[in-house]
């Protein structure tokens, strides 16, 4: 069986690569814009979400280093972070509804129905990156004892990071390069589901359990099959009026 040092560490170096495609992924729409009034919470977030990407990139690294009580100081440290990370996530998942709705109704093409029934399908994207955050984490926390479970659902949890980030670079490319209209989620989705199903394999081969691995796949590919079928549907339209 491989130490989970050494499975765990890979995390560290996806850290890395996501890192640098956000600076692309934001630089259009916050970064380029910082000189201009934008609101507070919105630099709350991204200050939050750069020190949470920095918690998962430290906190393999302290593993492999056998830094053990440093680790667990910074995982009681996120107990703190992740609950600032899932208020500012909600307040730009607001902020985007609002602002979808607002661009729509510029076009002058739908009427305020079809505006509201299609900004509510829309932010169930961003909804979908928040529930996985909000399910993996807890779920890391609750098996920190365990530490091959804890690992893998924290690797979960982090992949809440990668429809955010690449969403936006894909539908920029897209719109560079003047493609077709596509739902362009199916990217990050497949490249969600290929990271799972390595996960499985490398828990495989390395003798680890693979309950955890064949759990986040279900729950994952669930929450995509949702968000295709279900973000028309009365049942989404009408939580979403609810809680935004």
């Amino acid at each position: 069986m491989k130490p989970i040092s050494t499975a765990y560490f890979h995390l560290s170096i996806g850290i890395i690569v996501l890192f640098g495609v956000s600076f692309l992924a934001f630089y259009p729409r916050y970064l380029s814009q910082l000189a201009t009034l934008l609101p507070w919470y919105m630099h709350a977030h991204y200050v939050l979400i750069i020190t949470w990407m920095g918690f998962l990139f430290v906190q393999p690294l302290m593993i492999r280093k056998q830094m053990y009580s440093l680790h667990r100081a910074l995982g009681k440290a996120s107990y703190f972070l992740l609950p600032l990370v899932v208020i500012s996530s909600f307040f730009m998942i607001r902020f985007g509804y609002h602002r979808i709705i607002a661009e729509l109704q510029l076009s002058g093409t739908l009427t305020p129905d079809e505006v509201t029934h299609h900004a509510r399908a829309t932010i169930a994207l961003g909804f979908y990156s928040f529930f996985i955050l909000l399910l993996f984490y807890p779920l890391a926390i609750y098996y920190k004892k365990y530490p091959i479970i804890h690992g893998r659902y924290m690797v979960v949890a982090a992949l809440s990071l990668v429809g955010p980030v690449v969403d936006r670079v894909t539908y920029q490319l897209v719109e560079l390069l003047g493609g077709p209209s596509y739902p362009w989620e199916g990217v990050s989705f497949l490249i969600i589901d290929f990271l799972l199903l390595g996960l499985l394999y490398t828990d495989n081969k390395n003798g680890y359990s693979l309950k955890p691995g064949i759990l986040s796949l279900l729950v994952i590919v669930g929450g995509q099959v949702a968000y295709i079928f279900l973000r028309d549907s009365w049942l989404w339209q009408g939580f979403v009026g609810l809680v935004l």
